[in-house]
């Protein structure tokens, strides 16, 4: 079984519907969605209550968000890399609604809550956490973009700044790192990046992602990249097939695919339409 990926004009589609979950219906693939799909629900003004409850019916996947998935990773690759322990398996998506919000937002709300009731709310309980995310992105980005250095290179500092965001604050006795502790693993994580970004798809998928929309600089970040970004890590790290007909962010993805397959990863195989999909699987519907 294949996972699959949705981009958000895909699922806008509603011609589309039909064939998506005769798909589903044949068990060749399971569709996966994310934070950045059920933004893009919840924003639109027609139709937001019919997409949720046509995604409702593939009985998807939800994917992690990427700076879950990013510390999940360096939880894993430090215990293995640095502490002399084993890789720790982690879960890439959840099964229901409710853990995924638990997981990448710490709301907790009734077993049964489903994605069409939290399309219906009126007020988005993750629209803020979500816009702090991609200002801080942007930030991020123009700063880099002020360092004419930075944009051709990632050097010790920058990687430190990154790496600082996804270590976890305890320790596995449950005790806070001391600063020293927190200094060693930075400098373990810049010794041994081609390890770490071989280990870690999604921060090796970032990686490779950011890098040319770093490289004009002329070109000034907008929060719109933000979202592309997030959601093209997790789909481009852990499924298997990413639909998308947005030709500008497919050329990137394609792009950065190419740099992770330097680092021994594959990345997800990318597909340009419902129908194409339909001819790649096994069986055709």
């Amino acid at each position: 079984m294949k996972i699959v990926y949705l981009d958000h004009h895909v699922v806008a589609d509603q011609v589309a519907w039909p064939s998506i979950k005769a798909l589903v219906d044949t068990g060749h693939i399971r569709v996966a969605i994310s934070t950045w799909n059920i933004r893009e629900i919840v924003q639109a003004r027609h139709e937001r209550v019919e997409r949720a409850a046509f995604l409702e019916s593939l009985r998807p996947l939800y994917i992690h968000d990427m700076l879950v998935l990013q510390r999940l990773e360096i939880v894993s690759f430090l215990n293995e890399s640095l502490f002399g322990g084993r890789r720790l398996p982690f879960p890439m998506f959840t099964e229901t609604f409710t853990e995924f919000l638990q997981m990448n937002y710490q709301i907790k709300v009734r077993r049964e809550y489903q994605l069409t009731d939290y399309v219906r709310a009126e007020g988005d309980v993750t629209g803020d956490i979500v816009e702090l995310r991609k200002a801080d992105h942007v930030e991020a980005m123009s700063a880099m973009l002020k360092d004419p250095a930075g944009v051709q290179r990632v050097d010790e500092q920058t990687n430190h700044a990154k790496m600082a965001t996804l270590i976890p604050r305890r320790n596995s006795k449950g005790g806070f790192w001391e600063p020293s502790q927190i200094a060693d693993i930075l400098v373990h994580c810049h010794n041994h990046r081609s390890t770490l970004l071989r280990d870690c798809p999604a921060i090796l998928a970032e990686d490779a992602l950011s890098g040319p929309r770093l490289a004009s600089p002329t070109r000034k970040p907008r929060t719109s990249d933000t979202a592309d970004l997030f959601h093209s890590v997790s789909a481009l790290a852990y499924t298997d097939i990413l639909v998308s007909n947005d030709a500008w962010a497919l050329n990137r993805i394609l792009s950065a695919k190419q740099t992770m397959q330097r680092h021994g990863v594959g990345g997800c195989e990318v597909i340009r339409s419902i129908p194409t999909l339909e001819q790649a699987l096994p069986v055709a519907v």
